[in-house]
């Protein structure tokens, strides 16, 4: 994901009954996806309006994401690759950079606690180490072929070879000892 597109300023209040129409997620998922604090039980009571918190942008691929407004999306989601199995050779075994792959799954988890700690990776990292996502439930064969049977499983790949994995929550201390390492 190279840059994301501002499609609209902000969400108007009138469009929050057709929410779901506009941003194909759940609140919750977006969040979580998005990494960015946005209380599901605020919006419900109506203690606060879902304008004062998000944008709407859409990404390259035409999918539409709701974004806080305080923080600047572009400098998070642009750092952070989601690949496929047609994809993986090129976004991992093909890298000249070594490689951080997430194999995760929206229902899991542990995967949503590691989320933000591999956001913060990605930052600190950026141009010297890659941070794809692959979700298990949409591309099946990688997984596979690389022995995942639980996720979270982190494996880092250095010249299209698998340096080190990790099954489960893994601090941001122990994920940056390991890419020092690798570098």
């Amino acid at each position: 994901m190279a840059s994301l597109n501002p499609v609209a300023r902000r969400l108007p209040d009138r469009a929050l009954k057709n929410y779901r129409t506009i941003v194909p997620h759940p609140v919750r998922a977006v969040t979580v996806e998005t990494k960015f604090l946005l209380l599901s039980d605020s919006i419900a009571t109506g203690t606060q309006r879902l304008s004062d918190y998000l944008y709407i942008w859409q990404t390259p691929d035409r999918r539409t994401i709701a974004v806080s407004d305080t923080q600047d999306p572009n400098k998070t989601a642009s750092t952070i690759i989601h690949t496929s199995d047609d994809a993986f050779q090129k976004d991992v075994i093909e890298s000249d950079t070594p490689v951080l792959v997430d194999f995760w799954a929206e229902w899991c988890g542990p995967c949503k606690m590691i989320a933000p700690v591999l956001d913060e990776i990605a930052t600190d990292y950026e141009g010297r180490v890659r941070v794809v996502k692959h979700n298990v439930d949409d591309s099946r064969q990688t997984p596979s072929k690389y022995g995942v049977r639980s996720i979270p499983t982190l494996l880092l790949f250095k010249n299209g070879n698998v340096e080190w994995q990790k099954v489960g929550v893994v601090s941001k201390t122990e994920i940056a000892g390991i890419l020092e390492d690798a570098l």
